[in-house]
C-alpha cells in the first residue's frame, strides 16, 4: 500500500539544456510502498512499514516564446526547481513523460506547455 504526500505551487523553472523555462503552476507527489506488519499485539489497528524506495512525480505547467526549445518526450533528465512559499523550494531532476503545446490567444508568441515528469534520484526541499 503506498503512502503519498501532494505539495504543489505556482512557480519555478525548468531548464533543459541551458533555456530556463518559467512555470507557473506544478504538483508534485511523493510515493513511498508500505509493508502491513499487523500482529495478534496491534489491538483494532492495523500497522505498516516502509519498505522499499521513495519515488516522485508531477505535472507543471507554464509559458514558452515562439522559437523557446521545450523538452523532449523521455530524454535526458532536466533540472527543476519547484516554488511553493516565499521561502521554500523543492529541486531534483525529471524525465518528461508527456508534453502538450497550445497556443491559447491569437497573434502572440505564448505557448502554453503542460508536462508529466518522473523525478529521478532524490527531491530536494530547502529553506532559504
Amino acid at each position: 500500500m503506498p503512502s503519498t504526500v501532494t505539495i504543489s505551487g505556482s512557480a519555478g523553472t525548468l531548464t533543459v539544456g541551458g533555456t530556463a523555462i518559467p512555470i507557473t503552476a506544478w504538483t508534485v507527489t511523493q510515493k513511498c510502498d508500505t509493508r502491513e506488519v499487523t500482529d495478534s499485539n496491534s489491538s483494532t489497528n492495523s500497522e505498516f512499514i516502509p519498505e522499499g524506495h521513495t519515488q516522485w512525480e508531477g505535472t507543471a505547467e507554464g509559458w514558452v516564446q515562439d522559437g523557446t526549445a521545450t523538452p523532449t518526450v523521455g530524454a535526458a533528465a532536466a533540472a527543476a526547481v519547484f516554488l511553493a512559499v516565499a521561502n521554500t523550494q523543492w529541486a531534483g531532476n525529471v524525465i518528461i513523460t508527456s508534453k502538450n503545446i497550445a497556443t491559447q490567444v491569437k497573434g502572440t508568441d505564448a505557448v502554453k506547455l503542460s508536462l508529466t515528469f518522473q523525478g529521478t534520484g532524490a527531491i530536494t526541499e530547502t529553506n532559504t
